[in-house]
């Protein structure tokens, strides 16, 4: 399961509307070593990347909801194709990761 492009970029413009875009690993090389850590168990706040924690939470969400039937389709445009939600599943993840950001100081210098 991936998103389509437009998602995604929806995806990447709401990390960046609620003012999280800083703590987005810069490359996907970037992205598999913070992977490799929370793997590990040695990931940090400092490894801590919105965008990957939004896509995860809608991969769940959507399997949840969907199963293994939806494995190759975009969740949020399958939850489109269902009532037209996909902005609400991207403002309400990112809502909550916002919280968690601001709950652990993870943006305070």
């Amino acid at each position: 399961m991936s998103f389509c492009q437009k998602h995604w970029d929806d995806l990447k413009e709401g990390v960046k509307f609620h003012g999280m875009w800083e703590l987005v690993a810069p490359s996907g090389q970037a992205v598999i070593a913070r992977i490799k850590q929370e793997l590990d168990e040695t990931a940090s706040n400092s490894t801590y990347d919105p965008l990957m924690s939004a896509h995860w939470m809608m991969m769940n969400a959507a399997l949840h909801f969907g199963g293994l039937e939806i494995i190759n389709q975009c969740p949020l445009c399958l939850a489109d194709e269902n009532g037209g939600h996909s902005q609400e599943w991207i403002d309400e993840c990112l809502d909550e990761i916002r919280k968690y950001v601001d709950e652990n100081h993870l943006l305070d210098f």
